[in-house]
């Protein structure tokens, strides 16, 4: 199921006009997802534009960290790929 979630939050996060639900729905993979949290996480890295929301994605990693330490250093690169302006990126 969170397989499924993963394709159809992403798919949604293509379409302007879903944008927002498909990043709540990758969002909450990230939160609660067992399986496919760092493959949102990483989608979500993609996605996020703003300095707003890259802060927003920053904020979830320590407790995606504190869930997943085993993945905690695939994490921690995704985290470096989320740069905000004037930051070295």
């Amino acid at each position: 199921a969170e397989l499924q979630g993963l394709v159809i939050a992403k798919s949604l996060a293509n379409y302007p006009e879903f944008r927002s639900i498909g990043i709540e729905l990758l969002k909450m993979l990230v939160q609660r997802g067992q399986v496919t949290s760092v493959a949102a996480l990483s989608s979500l890295v993609g996605l996020m534009v703003t300095d707003e929301e890259k802060k927003a994605l920053k904020a979830m990693i320590p407790a995606l960290i504190q869930q997943q330490p085993w993945q905690q250093v695939e994490i921690e690169k995704l985290a470096g790929q989320i740069t905000l302006s004037g930051e070295p990126g």
